[in-house]
């Protein structure tokens, strides 16, 4: 192409890097492209957090400003940093594919603490500025003492080496775009289900004037229109709150089989205890993830598990004022094992396995790869200093075991489970590996249970369901979420059941939210 193309940046390395990017892949479409460095509001000002900052675009405005003043052709940009009203003459021509739109929790060793929500001492200072992050951290581990933090992401990690934060939290696409080494701190990545991201992080948005039909054209054929589809519900959602960067909201879009999988929390301010809401359709209406958000918790909820201090289930129904009863309606003990087998892998498919195998573990015992069924067994894993080498995704047992297939292929498992459990894992590996059950706990019903009818009924298990049907009907009205398939098996089959997208407590929260009260 004759014309030579100015594209406008800020100067930080991440920001440079971003638009090298971009350059290379015109250059190979064959423009000629230069970069000018713009300072933007966010870049001079420092010293203050974004909920401090007066207006919207702290990173853009000035970079706009030049596109409209036609100094610079193309901007490139963090997406999630554009404001969600963009200005009459200019236009998103096309965005990036996602990098890893994950948080990571970067904290200094001194700082751990496995038996805390987040793996921080329970008075940690976190460093962040985000209102959307700051809300999500003091949800997962109340006593955090959060302490702005700004610069770019060098320097924020600098801060942290040097003493200033026990832990910061930062985008994982910044860290890994500019290949940082963390060797010397601890890395707690943060998925996108548990920490939601701002909307369209990961992503870089090409913005140019509206009239620049020749430059929108080689734009749209660099850009990911699926991605652009995702991240454009996510950021109508934050536009519905009318909000920017300081505004407390985080939403995530997946695409799966032509169904849009939305995760979604807000608070009205940071300092406030967020509401959660999963969302699943085919069609991307933002208002109805908003309005979700914006109904009230049920009247009243059972749960067949009780729920520990730290729950964050019982956090949200506490902060929600809303009445629960949490019992479970079976019994556990433990079985004494005489000798541990050696194993290859070491598998876990309940908390309680993991409780009752540790309390009995002798110390010679040589420990092998682990695996943990969902989330919520991890992190039970890792508060007995143990990180698995697997952690399933999903309610569907066949695709865990599917996804575990390649890793223990001619292995031994040793699966610690209780006296009476369903061996759904088992049986679809027992082709492919030597599988080996250990019993290391004993579970059955309490007699005579003394249940409240409650609107809401989480079944935690089929053992739970069975000996609650036994006792008590379920009415109509009620809503049931059951953690699992197998749960929800054993529910009547006229029972108005919804069913949780992992077997973890995060997703019968969200799945929580998003019922109709």
């Amino acid at each position: 192409m004759d014309r030579k193309l100015v594209l406008g940046s800020r100067g930080s390395r991440l920001a440079l890097w971003q638009a090298n990017d971009t350059k290379a892949r015109l250059e190979a479409a064959g423009w000629s492209v230069g970069i000018k460095v713009i300072k933007t509001q966010g870049d001079k000002i420092t010293d203050l957090g974004f909920d401090k900052l007066e207006g919207k675009g702290f990173f853009t405005k000035e970079i706009e400003a030049a596109l409209l003043n036609k100094d610079i052709d193309l901007a490139v940009h963090s997406c999630k940093d554009l404001e969600t009203t963009p200005h009459p003459d200019l236009v998103i021509a096309a965005v990036s594919d996602r990098a890893d739109p994950s948080e990571w929790l970067l904290m200094h060793p001194s700082a751990k603490d496995p038996v805390q929500p987040l793996g921080l001492k329970a008075d940690a200072v976190v460093g962040t500025s985000a209102p959307r992050r700051k809300m999500q951290l003091l949800a997962y581990q109340p006593g955090l003492r959060l302490k702005d933090l700004r610069g770019n992401v060098p320097t924020r990690i600098e801060k942290l080496r040097k003493g200033q934060y026990d832990a910061i939290c930062l985008a994982a696409a910044g860290i890994k775009r500019l290949a940082l080494e963390l060797d010397d701190l601890e890395v707690l990545p943060l998925s996108p289900k548990m920490m939601i991201p701002a909307p369209a992080q990961g992503v870089l948005a090409y913005q140019v004037r509206k009239e620049d039909t020749d430059l929108i054209r080689a734009l749209e054929q660099i850009g990911d229109p699926s991605v652009a589809q995702g991240i454009h519900l996510e950021r109508q959602v934050l536009n519905l709150f009318q909000g920017g960067c300081q505004m407390p909201v985080g939403v995530y879009c997946e695409q799966e089989g032509g169904l849009y999988k939305i995760w979604s929390v807000m608070a009205g301010e940071w300092e406030q205890f967020p509401k959660r809401v999963y969302w699943e359709t085919d069609t991307p209406d933002a208002q109805a993830v908003v309005k979700q958000l914006k109904q009230p918790l049920p009247p009243s909820v059972f749960i067949s598990r009780k729920l520990s201090p730290l729950s964050y289930l019982r956090k949200t129904l506490e902060q929600g004022g809303v009445p629960f009863h949490d019992q479970s309606l079976v019994s556990f003990s433990p079985v004494r094992v005489k000798e541990i087998p050696p194993a290859d892998w070491l598998f876990f498919t309940s908390k309680n396995g993991v409780r009752y195998f540790f309390e009995q573990l002798p110390q010679a015992w040589d420990m092998p790869k682990i695996g943990a069924i969902g989330k919520g067994t991890a992190t039970t894993l890792r508060r007995y200093g143990h990180d698995p080498d697997f952690t399933g995704e999903g309610n569907d047992m066949p695709q865990i075991a599917a996804s575990l297939e390649s890793l223990v292929r001619g292995k031994t498992i040793l699966f610690p489970r209780a006296e009476h459990s369903l061996r759904t894992i088992q049986q679809h590996l027992e082709n492919v590996a030597v599988v080996k059950d250990l019993i290391v706990y004993r579970n059955q019903p309490i007699p005579d249970p003394k249940i409240p009818k409650m609107a809401v009924l989480i079944f935690t298990s089929p053992m739970n369901v069975e000996h609650y049907v036994k006792h008590y009907p379920i009415v109509p009205d009620q809503q049931i979420i059951a953690i699992g398939r197998s749960t929800a098996a054993a529910l009547p089959k006229q029972a108005n059941v919804t069913i949780a997208y992992e077997p973890g407590e995060l997703a019968i929260v969200d799945t929580l939210g998003a019922l109709d009260t």
